[in-house]
């Protein structure tokens, strides 16, 4: 079973410590994070979404960031990353 979690909108320092602290609960199962209300992504809530993929790769579980908004794609961009960098579909 895939689970699900909304991103908050303004994914800054405080907001990246309470994401880590529900990725935490989710680890070791699927899991698909609904981006689409994000209009701030900050350094730290992006370090915290590209560790959190890596874990979830080595633990082989779908780490899916969905419905990407458009402020946080220009934020990646700026950021030097591609959307597809926070995704990781187990047995692909």
């Amino acid at each position: 079973m895939t689970e699900r979690l909304e991103l908050e909108a303004r994914l800054d320092l405080p907001a990246s410590e309470r994401l880590l602290a529900q990725l935490t609960v989710a680890r070791g199962k699927a899991i698909t994070l609904d981006a689409s209300a994000v209009d701030h992504l900050g350094a730290h809530a992006l370090q915290t979404l590209l560790v959190a993929r890596a874990s979830w790769e080595k633990d082989e579980n779908s780490f899916v960031v969905d419905a990407l908004s458009d402020k946080a794609d220009a934020a990646l961009a700026t950021l030097g990353v591609k959307p597809a960098d926070l995704t990781w579909e187990a047995g692909t």
